[in-house]
């Protein structure tokens, strides 16, 4: 039962971060298939269902401690107003993306080296997570 309410809560996680990143490329910029915000996505797809997975059976009070909501009442004060300040830059940051990729353009488009580069950023940050 873990394993399905851990894989449901990655998909709207993933959902979540798709339609934050993607609606302002397509609402804004009319750029529904904007490759490289859906090379990220399936990038993270890749590693969030497995990662889920393994901590259902392997570390299963992990990932029922990830899956907890971000403040709790046992949560002290400084650490609800950290994580509401990490979720909003989150959410700024991945509106800003397509935002500048597709229609500001101040940052320029990365090189292929820069964005494989990104990705593996992205990759190794995100196994260091798990």
């Amino acid at each position: 039962m873990l394993i399905v309410k851990g894989l449901l809560g990655a998909f709207l996680q993933w959902a979540i971060i798709a339609a934050v990143l993607i609606l302002p490329a397509g609402l804004v910029a009319g750029e529904w298939g904007w490759l490289r915000g859906w090379q990220y996505l399936a990038v993270y797809a890749v590693m969030l269902f497995p990662a889920t997975f393994i901590l259902a059976i392997f570390a299963p009070a992990s990932l029922e401690a990830r899956m907890r909501a971000p403040a709790s009442a046992e949560q002290p004060r400084e650490d609800k107003i950290a994580s509401a300040i990490l979720f909003s830059v989150l959410v700024l940051y991945l509106i800003f993306l397509p935002l500048d990729a597709l229609v500001w353009r101040l940052l320029g488009a990365p090189s292929q080296f820069v964005a494989f580069l990104g990705l593996a950023v992205s990759v190794v940050g995100y196994l260091f997570t798990f």
